[in-house]
């Protein structure tokens, strides 16, 4: 049969393996030049350099990938000097995407993505939500839940909820 897609040999192909990888893991406020990741139940704003360890990452990921890319269109492996040729390139890309600049461009690249691509205004919409322990506490039935991606619930209160709430068993 045919190859299957692969991201090309490129920075952008770089952040389209990032993007697959985490990109439900990851948001990017443009207007806050700064990443969120997702902690297990709220977006919190990447102040450690996880996104990106992510990154990193998918670029080391991309070695898994290389006998993919030592194929020819019809899906058979490639042979002699082909092979050869397509060795170098993926080693030559590799690297390049293995290191801090090749890191930091496909984070730049994936940032305008509109998988990620975010505003801290988008952040925290419901005020009855609140994000407390990695759970969310709505505070309109005290009923406590696990956070949801799509809450996009991203501050948290300084502890986590009560396991029952007075009144509501």
């Amino acid at each position: 049969g045919e190859r299957e897609w692969l991201p090309p040999l490129t920075g952008l192909g770089n952040a389209e393996r990032l993007l697959v990888r985490q990109g439900r893991n990851l948001l990017y406020a443009h207007d806050a030049g700064c990443w969120f990741v997702w902690r297990e139940g709220w977006w919190a704003r990447d102040t450690r350099g996880l996104a990106q360890q992510k990154a990193i990452d998918a670029a080391r990921g991309l070695l898994f990938q290389k006998e993919s890319y030592l194929r020819g269109e019809d899906g058979a492996p490639l042979e002699g000097e082909a092979r050869d040729r397509a060795e170098r390139k993926f080693r030559a890309h590799w690297a390049k995407g293995e290191s801090a600049a090749g890191v930091k461009e496909a984070l730049v690249l994936a940032s305008s993505s509109p998988k990620v691509a975010c505003l801290t205004t988008e952040f925290d919409l419901d005020p009855w939500l609140l994000g407390a322990g990695g759970k969310v506490v709505d505070l309109r039935s005290a009923q406590v839940d696990d956070g949801k991606r799509e809450q996009r619930i991203s501050k948290q209160a300084a502890c986590a909820p009560a396991r029952a709430v007075p009144g509501k068993d």
